[in-house]
């Protein structure tokens, strides 16, 4: 009974000593933003500022559209042209890009995008090279699709991600779907 008190005098004394040792590191501070050499924001570039250190993430963004995801992750939407866009998102040391953007899932970091070329619509995690294909648009289904075209436009307006992280992919024309597919948490791979 003796030990008892022996080992709880001694864990609660490095306890106690460890309390003042405990080194708190400075709070990171991240911002993402854009500095443009005309009114129009015709030509823009794309700044992150990492603990007061400020780095070039773009050169060039035609009207930018930059929105803080979370503290440590910001999303950035810039034209290139009909019908191209940019979508950038911006983390502490990396970054991470598409040009199909269809949807993203903040809670899982999910990210759905179309390859075109290869007609496929893909989920992969955010930073992560490591592809899912969740839809082959050479099916049956899918034969309504113009060829030629970038898909993502086709699907980007309805599609969307529930509060469990699961997916539903729509093909709408004009507000009218044409194809709904439910896919249970696309991202886990």
């Amino acid at each position: 009974m003796r030990e008892i008190y022996k080992i709880i005098a001694f864990l609660t004394l490095c306890l106690l000593l460890g309390r003042g040792a405990v080194v708190h590191a400075a709070p990171q501070t991240f911002n993402v933003f854009s500095k443009c050499t005309d009114e129009n924001e015709f030509e823009c570039k794309i700044y992150s500022d990492l603990n007061g250190k400020k780095s070039v993430v773009l050169n060039y963004a035609k009207s930018p559209m930059i929105k803080k995801i979370n503290p440590e992750l910001f999303y950035m939407k810039s034209s290139c042209g009909s019908p191209c866009q940019i979508h950038l998102f911006i983390a502490p040391n990396k970054e991470d890009g598409t040009q199909e953007l269809i949807a993203f899932d903040p809670k899982s970091n999910c990210l759905i995008e179309s390859d075109s070329e290869k007609k496929q619509i893909i989920a992969r995690k955010l930073f992560s090279k490591q592809k899912k294909v969740i839809a082959n648009l050479k099916a049956k289904e899918f034969s309504v699709l113009p060829s030629g075209v970038s898909v993502y436009r086709f699907f980007k307006d309805e599609s969307k991600f529930d509060d469990h992280s699961n997916f539903t992919l729509i093909l709408d024309d004009f507000d009218r779907p044409l194809v709904t597919k439910k896919i249970t948490q696309p991202c886990r791979i």
